[in-house]
C-alpha cells in the first residue's frame, strides 16, 4: 500500500499546516506490509484484546454511552479541544459546564480515551500477526459495538452508527 500526498496537486498550491504535518507523519511512519510468513503468532494479542473489551464494558456503561445524543455548544467545544488541554484546564472547563453537560463529559471522555489502546491493538493484530480474516472480523465486530457506543461527533450530535 502506498500512501502519498502530492502537494503539487493541491488546488490552491499552498499546503495547509495539517497537510504538511500529515505528509511528515507519513514519511516518519511508513506503511509496512509484512508478508504473512514473517508475522508473529496472534494468540497473546487476541487474549489481551478480549481482556480490554471485557474491562471496557465493566468500566463504561454501553447503555449510558449510547444514550448520549445531543450536545450543547459548550460541551461540543470542550470535546473538540480537550485533547490539547491539561488535566487542570479540563477540570476548570468541566466546573463551568451545566451539571448535565459535566455528567455527559465524564461518561464519554474516559470511554473515548479507553478506546484508543483497543484500536491500536486491533490494528497490530491485523497488520503484524498471523490472525485469520474471520478471526479479525469477529474481533472487529466486537470493537465496533464499543466504538459505536462512544460514537462520533457530527455537528452537535453523537452519531452512534459508524
Amino acid at each position: 500500500m502506498n500512501i502519498n500526498i502530492n502537494l503539487e496537486n493541491n488546488i490552491n498550491k499552498t499546503p495547509t499546516k495539517e497537510t504538511v504535518m500529515l505528509e511528515q507523519w507519513l514519511k516518519d511512519h511508513p506503511y509496512e506490509d509484512i508478508p504473512m510468513e514473517m508475522r508473529y503468532d496472534c494468540e497473546k494479542e487476541k487474549h489481551e484484546l478480549e481482556a480490554l473489551f471485557t474491562e471496557f464494558e465493566k468500566v463504561h456503561s454501553l447503555e449510558n454511552l449510547n444514550s448520549i445524543i445531543n450536545l450543547t455548544p459548550e460541551l461540543n467545544m470542550l470535546f473538540a479541544i480537550d485533547r490539547d488541554m491539561s488535566t487542570d484546564q479540563i477540570e476548570f472547563e468541566i466546573e463551568n459546564l451545566s451539571p448535565d453537560d459535566a455528567r455527559i463529559y465524564k461518561i464519554r471522555a474516559p470511554a473515548k480515551k479507553d478506546l484508543k489502546p483497543i484500536t491500536i491493538l486491533l490494528n497490530t493484530l491485523k497488520n503484524k500477526t498471523n490472525i485469520t480474516k474471520p478471526e479479525h472480523d469477529r474481533l472487529f465486530a466486537a470493537y465496533k459495538i464499543l466504538s459505536r457506543a462512544v460514537g462520533m461527533i457530527n455537528g452537535y450530535k453523537i452519531d452512534h452508527t459508524h
